[in-house]
């Protein structure tokens, strides 16, 4: 790819069969050559996970968001009332060689393009997309633009899976590769590599009762090891619906049935960006990010009942301390549910009338947080987890059984 005179190079394969591993040797080998690059994803959670797997590899790799690449900040569409994120200064990547996009599956259209446009202006840079094309694509488009882009004349796909083995990669590849389990859900049953009646070895799947499979997840999240590694252990489901019900059992469990809203210990994820005001700033451009969507942190502290008085109206809130995973340790405003009707009315209303200093003064004003204990198949993207406990039945609300199973 470095000396070749195209300017996109697509790398594929299934989750287990190297691809991270190989970009971490390429990255050692643009090092070694002195040759500039930078790395990206589309998320936070993304970018964290390969900066680790570098971190194993002895690399010490900083990695950007792809909003941070392209230099894109939230702007609200005055037309619609819509927060959408777009650059807000000329871009100049003339400093990189090579530009590496892992988890491309991720990256939606809009973001596709601007990079395409920008490599193709530059005289020398070039772009490595990293991704498995079967993976859950952006929310609201049907399939990843980077694997069907005739923009992307050379592609190699790792077929041989190295990162695990057993039967999970049988039953991986089987619903990959069989069309049906895109219309109905895989059967999945306990694994062995023994013949009945023998002990079994190899349980990398395991179906359990729905009681039986709770009990087994509180087990892991009470342990030490989790406490080390949030992602030591995960729920995972498709609806938003059943990932609140399973957060409340899950603190349920480790705090009692009538814990406080936040205690210390509790693990929580950024719905969305949350922004702090910049002083002397006004506007849309007084706000930046103090924390990126899905970045997660942990309460360090009892949660305080605050209130506080916006345009004659006043509004709950909690006040908790957190120390986010990267980064230093601020408090977090986290909206009362008793005010959060009466809050999405006056947003939307503000919007409405365009008001736009008091909506964005208002929308950003608490910060959109859920506890991070079980999150979506989206959400949990990207990440590489110890024991996922996947809610099967859950998934029958995806159109595409497979790739909600697959992520």
């Amino acid at each position: 790819m470095t000396i070749s005179q195209e300017k996109f190079f697509r790398l594929t394969g299934f989750a287990g069969t190297g691809k991270t591993v190989l970009i971490t040797y390429y990255i050692q080998w643009l090092v070694s050559e002195g040759i500039n690059f930078v790395a990206a994803t589309p998320t936070n959670k993304a970018a964290k996970n390969l900066a680790q797997i570098a971190s194993d590899s002895g690399l010490n790799l900083s990695v950007k968001t792809v909003a941070q690449l392209l230099g894109q900040q939230p702007v609200l569409d005055e037309e619609t009332g819509r927060e959408v994120f777009l650059s807000k200064e000329e871009l100049d990547w003339s400093g990189y060689g090579i530009i590496i996009v892992d988890e491309f599956s991720m990256l939606n259209r809009d973001n596709f393009q601007e990079i395409a446009t920008e490599v193709k202006s530059s005289l020398l840079s070039k772009v490595v997309f990293v991704g498995d094309s079967a993976q859950l694509p952006p929310v609201g488009e049907r399939e990843p633009i980077v694997s069907t882009s005739d923009e992307i004349q050379q592609s190699a796909t790792l077929t041989q899976v190295v990162r695990y083995d057993g039967e999970i990669a049988r039953v991986a590849q089987e619903i990959r590769s069989n069309p049906q389990y895109s219309r109905i859900l895989y059967p999945f049953t306990t694994t062995s590599d023994q013949p009945f009646g023998l002990p079994l070895r190899d349980r990398t799947i395991i179906c359990l009762p729905q009681k039986e499979w709770l009990q087994r997840a509180v087990a892991l999240f009470e342990s030490s090891q989790f406490k080390l590694n949030p992602d030591y252990v995960r729920f995972l489901a498709w609806r938003n619906q059943t990932v609140e019900s399973l957060n409340k059992f899950v603190r349920s469990q480790l705090w009692g049935k009538n814990a406080p809203d936040y205690v210390p210990g509790d693990r929580l994820i950024a719905r969305r960006p949350l922004f702090r005001a910049s002083p002397g700033q006004k506007g849309k451009n007084k706000w930046r990010i103090a924390i990126n969507n899905s970045e997660e942190a942990q309460v360090i502290d009892f949660g305080e009942e605050c209130e506080l008085l916006f345009l004659g109206q006043i509004y709950k809130y909690w006040k908790v301390m957190v120390k986010p995973d990267c980064g230093k340790e601020q408090p977090l405003s986290i909206l009362h549910h008793e005010s959060q009707e009466m809050y999405t009315k006056q947003v939307k209303y503000l919007a409405q009338v365009k008001q736009w200093q008091n909506y964005y003064d208002l929308s950003r004003m608490f910060d959109d947080v859920g506890y991070a204990y079980s999150l979506t198949t989206h959400k949990a993207q990207g990440s590489t987890i110890d024991y996922v406990f996947l809610d099967v039945a859950d998934m029958r609300g995806c159109s595409d059984q497979a790739k909600p199973a697959t992520a």
